[in-house]
């Protein structure tokens, strides 16, 4: 029987490495590139936020430019219905002085027919009383929507408010006074709407001296 020491030997055989070793000028440049990713990440997040600010910006002053238009538009609107109500209500301004005028004539005829022999029938008084009750109704509509006569006689007279028909010398007057209205004045929210027409007296001139001899 052959002893242990007769059996071939094997020769031992060297281990390899499971991985190779990277060397210094690897990891140095895996070091840069690195660095490189993380400097272009910076940059586009640079970017990316000035980018948002830009848009932020933007939207910012198209919501200011989109509020002024809109309070533009609306203070725009308010001037035109103020001034079509202004339209409207100086034009029935004529309508209510003829009618005034109607109802002035119709009670004048009514006080005529009265102080008669055969009086006036009690249909044409209570028509006259509807017109003026409709008169009435028509002054109340007009100061609803802020429209007032104006009180002119005995007035200090005001070019700004009093259209002067015609001036006479009154005695005893100090300074031009409103003595008689020829047309009514309005006023609408406490501004003129129409100016009164009137007749003005202004204080008479100092009578004339008689020069001594």
């Amino acid at each position: 029987m052959p002893s242990q020491d007769d059996l071939p030997q094997s020769e031992p055989t060297a281990s390899e490495p499971d991985q190779a070793t990277p060397d210094g000028d690897d990891l140095v440049k895996a070091l840069q590139e690195a660095r490189e990713a993380q400097a272009q990440a910076e940059k586009a997040r640079q970017e990316a936020e000035a980018k948002a600010q830009e848009n932020w910006d933007l939207f910012l002053r198209a919501r200011a430019d989109l509020d002024n238009y809109r309070k533009r538009m609306e203070r725009d609107l308010a001037v035109l219905v103020q001034r079509g109500k202004r339209d409207l209500l100086f034009n029935l301004l004529d309508v209510l002085d003829n009618f005034e005028r109607a109802l002035a004539a119709a009670t004048k005829i009514l006080g005529d027919r009265q102080e008669e022999v055969t009086p006036a029938p009690a249909s044409e008084a209570s028509m006259v009383e509807g017109f003026r009750i409709i008169f009435r109704q028509i002054e109340g509509v007009l100061a609803r929507h802020g429209v007032e006569r104006m009180q002119v006689v005995g007035q200090p007279f005001d070019p700004s408010r009093h259209e002067a028909v015609a001036v006479w010398d009154v005695p005893g007057l100090e300074s031009e006074t409103v003595t008689d209205e020829v047309r009514a004045g309005y006023t609408i929210d406490g501004e003129v709407l129409r100016a009164a027409q009137v007749r003005v007296g202004r204080p008479m001139p100092p009578a004339p001296t008689a020069s001594s001899q």
